[in-house]
């Protein structure tokens, strides 16, 4: 049987089998081992075979450890189980006649889609109807890559430092983090499909 030091010092551990009880809390990445006796009344390491540091602990203490990471543990179960998940979007026909029109300030906007796919986290497309002379918000920049395709009316789009005119059937493609934006400029309503999608791992805060 090796020797056993005093204190919170090392401790040889003992050679032969503990007598006692040996209680194991993990806790993250954290292993607290801890073991006692109640027959000769010495606390012996629960480690064999290399010295280790003793750590005085009272079973009033190791409850309450227990107990807090149990609580820990069911908390973060009941929240990973509460938070959203959009199922993946398989084949699907939308009909012009499903989009309903929900009145912007200026002019209307028609949700289409918005789920996740095999192969990106989040894929999204809606209709926008822009009143003459309106834009649907400033000029900005995002992460996420974005198409449009116009359906009626005319646009006038600016990509970083240049401008163009696009009427029916026209497309702007707007690439990651680029500066862009887009206005009627005709004399009736623009209307326009708006596309996204968010490959896995995208970080999809605005750089402005």
């Amino acid at each position: 049987m090796g020797g056993q030091g005093s204190g919170h010092g090392a401790v040889e551990a003992w050679d032969e089998p503990l007598s006692g009880t040996a209680q194991m809390l993990r806790v993250g990445a954290i292993d607290a081992r801890i073991a006692w006796t109640t027959g000769d009344g010495l606390t012996r390491p629960a480690v064999r075979g290399k010295s280790v540091r003793m750590v005085s602990v009272s079973r009033r203490d190791l409850t309450i450890a227990i107990v807090s990471a149990m609580a820990t543990t069911a908390l973060v179960t009941v929240a990973f189980a509460q938070s959203p998940s959009k199922a993946v979007m398989h084949s699907t026909v939308f009909e012009w006649g499903g989009f309903k029109a929900e009145p912007t300030q200026t002019g209307a906007r028609r949700e289409c889609f918005d789920a996740r796919t095999a192969t990106l986290d989040r894929f999204a497309a809606h209709v926008t109807t822009l009143n003459p002379g309106e834009a649907p918000h400033p000029g900005h920049r995002h992460p996420e890559e974005e198409l449009m395709i116009v359906k009626e009316g005319t646009l006038e789009a600016v990509q970083n430092d240049k401008t163009f005119r696009v009427g029916p059937g026209g497309m702007i493609f707007e690439a990651s983090n680029e500066y862009h934006s887009v206005r009627n400029v005709g004399k009736t309503q623009a209307v326009y499909y708006v596309i996204k999608w968010v490959p896995p791992g995208l970080d999809t805060r605005r750089a402005e």
